[in-house]
């Protein structure tokens, strides 16, 4: 009973990251570097308004990551597994605070997993050095999401 109110909860999560990203298909793309690429409206949002969107796409992230676990009793090497064959995103998921530049991801072992944002700072802790959420903006560190399967 229990894996199936988690079931049911990754799929409601996985689904509403699916209509955000199917939102964000038709936007313009402004390019920053040649890997990196950010939205206009992306562009234009305050430092508060990335931290909030950088929460929902960590979210979606590991959402589609125990969704993977669920289905392969593992996680993916790399955060592309994710989108090919099974699309458990529908695109590779972005930093803001990195100009655009996907997320990092480590999978620390066959159960285990960490994904992480540079943060407001923009420096790249490689998710050890984890950001206050109290300081927000003005903190410190990496925002991490890290979480081990059962």
């Amino acid at each position: 009973m229990k894996k199936l109110i988690i079931l049911i909860l990754v799929i409601g999560i996985a689904a509403l990251g699916y209509w955000y990203y199917k939102g964000q298909k038709n936007k313009k793309v402004v390019e920053v570097s040649p890997v990196n690429k950010l939205t206009e409206e992306e562009m234009k949002m305050t430092p508060e308004q990335k931290l909030g969107e950088m929460n929902i796409r960590l979210r979606t992230a590991q959402t589609a990551l125990m969704s993977f676990y669920i289905d392969e009793k593992r996680f993916p090497e790399e955060l592309k597994e994710l989108t090919t064959p099974i699309a458990y995103l529908s695109r590779y998921p972005t930093d803001l605070f990195q100009g655009g530049a996907p997320l990092n991801y480590q999978k620390v072992s066959t159960n285990h997993f960490r994904v992480w944002s540079v943060g407001p700072d923009g420096k790249d802790d490689h998710g050890e050095k984890v950001l206050d959420e109290k300081e927000g903006i003005n903190g410190l560190g990496d925002m991490v999401f890290s979480q081990q399967g059962e």
